[in-house]
């Protein structure tokens, strides 16, 4: 009984620390991805607010923008957006990366973008948003351009959702688990599933709602009819819960992301509980070995 008690607590705090890693090191890798862009960017913002680099030079802002843009895999735009909301930028595109200007006053979300980086004079992200542009949904890393204490422009980073869900696929891939980033907890950011233009976006819905994605098992989230409790209580700042679906048990493991929109995000993964079988069997192995035991013991006793 003592042997069995242990083996079992020692299972339980081996899956934990499997599922809280694997968050940890998750969130850890989404930050790195994110931060760097952030960062680039107010280096980049440094040269232009000394006026090493002129926008009016334009030849030599193109290769500017170019060298940054490829530097940074994740971006798919990278943009200087002028008062008069006209833009030169860099852009990646399926044979290459471009470079040219467009007037983007059209935009009212942009042009909204731009008066809050300006009103703020420090960098930082945005809600998502539809880009018109791409056709895709994206996040904005925004960095105002100061010289002589008044903005001359802000610097636009754009990440769009597929990139972000092609990089979570690639996470999930490493984990052997389902990856997902939700904007808020009703809305989903990044899922290998919004790949290759699966998930339809506009202006006005940017981001799909869960009810309205198409994976059955991430919209049962926050379903209490289909909670089954916890396999086991995960400890702060991670939380989990689990979904029946149909009959089979699905674990999920998430935690908040905060910094990189208005809202915190939330980072989780899940898998299937028959994906844990191996060393649950294990576990039930030692109780009935140890249940033949006793009765043997005892046989032998009488």
């Amino acid at each position: 009984g003592f042997s069995f008690w242990s083996a079992s607590g020692n299972t339980i705090e081996l899956l934990r620390d499997r599922a809280e890693s694997t968050i940890n090191q998750l969130q850890t890798r989404l930050r790195e991805h994110l931060d760097q862009p952030a960062e680039e960017l107010k280096l980049m913002a440094a040269e232009i607010a000394s006026g090493r680099i002129a926008p009016e030079r334009a030849a030599e802002f193109d290769a500017f923008l170019l060298g940054g843009l490829a530097g940074m895999p994740q971006l798919r735009v990278l943009t200087f957006l002028r008062p008069d909301l006209t833009a030169r930028g860099a852009q990646r595109l399926p044979d290459g990366i471009a470079t040219g200007q467009a007037d983007l006053s059209a935009f009212p979300n942009i042009a909204s973008l731009a008066r809050q980086a300006w009103a703020r004079r420090e960098s930082g992200w945005t809600p998502p948003l539809y880009n018109p542009v791409i056709g895709q949904t994206v996040i904005v890393s925004a960095q105002p351009v100061i010289r002589d204490g008044q903005v001359i422009g802000v610097l636009v980073a754009v990440v769009s959702t597929e990139e972000l869900s092609r990089y979570v696929e690639r996470l999930g891939r490493d984990a052997n688990a389902s990856v997902f980033i939700l904007y808020g907890r009703d809305h989903v950011l990044a899922h290998a599933m919004m790949r290759g233009g699966r998930v339809s976006a506009s202006v006005e819905e940017p981001l799909p709602t869960l009810s309205r994605f198409g994976d059955p098992v991430l919209a049962a989230l926050w379903d209490e009819k289909r909670n089954r409790g916890r396999i086991f209580l995960a400890r702060p700042p991670v939380e989990n819960r689990t979904i029946d679906i149909d009959g089979e048990i699905f674990p999920f493991f998430y935690t908040e992301l905060s910094g990189y929109s208005d809202r915190p995000l939330l980072i989780g993964a899940y898998t299937r509980a028959s994906d844990l079988g191996e060393i649950i069997n294990r576990l039930v192995l030692a109780l009935v070995a140890g249940g033949v035991a006793i009765v043997g013991a005892i046989l032998m006793a009488v």
